[in-house]
């Protein structure tokens, strides 16, 4: 009996162990599960809360506003970032001009300085200023809808809607008459017949160079915080210009810097409808517009962007680009009147002319129009010409350009008070 009393203790103690560590699992797993339940409970309970709360919340709230508000500036910055003009049409190399020279930027440009315009030669060159644009302020046309035809001086109307009235054609000339030496008498250069005889282009609709309703002009203004790549900047500017029922309008823009090296290019898309693309001169046409989107004011606002009031524009004739683009600016080298016709001072000598007597450069030779682009590099060789030809001068690199004229050009620029032809 002892003996079965100490078999069965010995057995009960061998079973224990095993039981309390099955039950020990089987009471971890219970609060695993319970664990595991309730934290799935309070994870629900959390995203109701917040649920909740952005329900709660007002649609109005300052972090959100600003999210907004910049996802919505990064949109348009990418929208006005994206350019939507076409590439530029062809690569050009630095010109040759400007290598000789050997200059550094702040040189060329104080060389530059003794070009720039007066006051009184903007006048008289019909640049647009303060004083002439108060006088066509003061201005009242007899009617807005009556216009002359700049070609014929035919007479036709435009009305508010901005509809073509006429019941004529457009019989013209292209080119002016040039005097002849061996005939002794003016004829034309399109079709050799001598001045006031019977036109040889007709053309469906009228056409006049400016509208009658005021221009706003807008003054390129001085920056005092810029990059110093953009500080005193030499820049050559031309337009190409097409007819419509608003008179002349911008169709196509180009830049280039003192190196010649194209800054800015692209079609301009006009606000009134095209009576003529003018593609004999401007190299424009139906095609190259089709689709362009860039306005006036895009490119308005491109070139304040690249400009200020310390810039040298240079340019031939560059007085009726400012004005197609309304833009107003002291500091203008005119090839036109840098180089002047000696046997008759009062008519200027075409770019076309200048070129081929001072680059031997044949430009504008071509019959589908001009390119703004090859007319810029030729403007600023023209200029850089002048400066080589008349001496390079070297004004003090420690002393900074300000004002009109700095004190460190004007002092060297002294010496050289009757270079100017």
């Amino acid at each position: 009996m002892e003996f079965k009393a100490m078999f069965m203790l010995i057995f009960v103690a061998l079973i224990n162990p095993v039981v309390r560590y099955d039950n020990h699992e089987n009471n971890t797993e219970d609060n695993e599960e319970r664990t595991g339940f309730q934290e799935k409970k309070m994870n629900s309970s959390e995203q109701q809360d917040e649920s909740d709360k952005d329900s709660t919340i007002p649609p109005s709230n300052k972090k959100g506003k600003k999210s907004r508000k910049n996802q919505k500036k990064k949109k348009e910055n990418i929208v006005s970032n994206i350019d939507h003009s076409r590439p530029p049409t062809k690569h050009y190399e630095i010109l040759d001009i400007f290598l000789d020279l050997g200059m550094d930027h702040y040189n060329l440009y104080c060389n530059l300085l003794k070009y720039v315009l007066s006051d009184e030669e903007l006048r008289q060159n019909r640049f647009p200023h303060p004083q002439t644009l108060s006088f066509q302020k003061n201005f009242r046309p007899v009617s807005e809808t009556f216009r002359i035809c700049i070609r014929c001086r035919e007479s036709y109307e435009i009305l508010e809607n901005g509809d073509y009235v006429s019941s004529t054609k457009c019989m013209h000339h292209p080119l002016k008459a040039v005097f002849d030496e061996f005939r002794n008498g003016h004829f034309y250069r399109c079709c050799g017949v001598v001045r006031g005889g019977p036109p040889c282009v007709q053309s469906p609709h009228h056409v006049s160079l400016m509208y009658s309703k005021l221009k706003e002009y807008s003054e390129i203004q001085a920056r005092k915080h810029q990059k110093k790549d953009l500080q005193n900047g030499i820049y050559a500017l031309d337009c190409e210009m097409s007819y419509t029922t608003s008179g002349l309008e911008v169709t196509k823009v180009g830049v280039v810097n003192a190196q010649g090296l194209t800054v800015y290019e692209t079609y301009v898309r006009p606000n009134a409808r095209v009576l003529d693309y003018n593609t004999r001169f401007s190299g424009i046409t139906a095609k190259d517009l089709a689709g362009v989107t860039t306005t006036l004011l895009d490119v308005k606002a491109r070139l304040m962007q690249l400009f200020d009031s310390n810039t040298i524009l240079i340019g031939h004739a560059i007085n009726n680009d400012l004005e197609a683009l309304g833009l107003l600016h002291k500091r203008i080298i005119d090839t036109s009147v840098l180089y002047p016709n000696p046997v008759n001072p009062l008519q200027k000598k075409s770019l076309r002319a200048l070129a081929a007597e001072y680059l031997a450069a044949s430009i504008q030779d071509n019959s589908q129009g001009h390119d703004c682009i090859e007319d810029c590099r030729a403007t600023m060789q023209l200029a850089l010409l002048k400066v080589k030809q008349q001496g390079v001068l070297r004004p003090n690199n420690r002393l900074r350009l300000s004002g009109v004229r700095n004190q460190c050009c004007t002092n060297v620029c002294m010496n050289y008070t009757n270079l100017r032809t």
